[in-house]
């Protein structure tokens, strides 16, 4: 029941910014679970990264086939949007790798911290607030630059935090790039699937035991998946309406419940 719980706390928070790995470090606190999480939490992810790969087939389709064509010469990458998208891609999945390698240690002492979570949601809080009163970008798939690339990157790369929001910190630097809000919201959830790919096969080699039964990872993945697939599609929507700030509100709210009951 609590892999499940877990689950679908996950396939909200996941894809709706407001820090999925706060929460699960929260609610983990809140059920009194310890030990060797960081395993769990990331195949929690993997859960909502098929979610994804569910959703955005199609896109995925196009990379692939525009990839060949260009690996094989038949266009220029100029005339294969969804090739060089693939590129800006691999291109902003580098800042997250270097930083969660070289960081790898820090962010799992953050995992233990509901505190520190606290006071990170009320920083997601505030960028998603920024894009309260943004103009809509015009940068569509074929035009996203290798410098925006790598910003939108490092806004990733910061959100290995428990606290800050991937999808929240991505999408919102993708907006403040000119980026158009629908392509911003795929460019941030298909920079996912390398990011979650990585940390799983990271994690892979350093787990020796696993410290739960298969029952409860699967149930976990499942949930995770189910919800993923359902929360995907309504932020979707919430992005191309331009009505990111909502979710502000609830960061600062939950931010400031976390800092005082830790406090008191």
């Amino acid at each position: 029941m609590e892999s499940i719980v877990l689950g679908v706390l996950q396939g909200l928070t996941e894809f709706l910014p407001v820090s999925s790995s706060g929460h699960l470090v929260l609610m983990q606190s809140f059920m009194g679970i310890s030990g060797p999480v960081v395993f769990f939490d990331v195949l929690l992810h993997v859960g909502t990264l098929a979610a994804v790969l569910l959703v955005y087939r199609k896109e995925i389709m196009d990379i692939i086939r525009e990839s060949l064509a260009a690996a094989g010469g038949q266009k220029p990458l100029s005339e294969l949007p969804h090739a060089r998208f693939m590129l800006m891609i691999i291109l902003g999945s580098v800042p997250a790798g270097i930083i969660g390698i070289l960081f790898e240690d820090v962010f799992e002492r953050l995992f233990a911290a509901p505190l520190s979570v606290g006071f990170f949601l009320l920083v997601t809080g505030a960028l998603l607030f920024a894009t309260r009163k943004m103009q809509a970008g015009v940068k569509t798939v074929g035009m996203i630059t290798p410098s925006a690339a790598l910003l939108i990157g490092l806004a990733q790369a910061m959100a290995i935090t428990p606290g800050i929001s991937r999808s929240g910190a991505t999408i919102a630097a993708a907006l403040f790039l000119g980026v158009e809000r629908e392509t911003a919201a795929k460019f941030s959830f298909l920079l996912s699937v390398p990011a979650i790919a990585g940390a799983m096969l990271l994690k892979s080699f350093s787990v020796h035991e696993i410290p739960m039964e298969a029952a409860n990872y699967t149930a976990g993945f499942i949930s995770a998946f189910v919800v993923g697939l359902v929360s995907l599609a309504w932020l979707i929507r919430l992005v191309k309406k331009g009505k990111l700030d909502y979710f502000a509100y609830y960061c600062w709210s939950v931010g400031l419940v976390v800092i005082l009951l830790n406090l008191l």
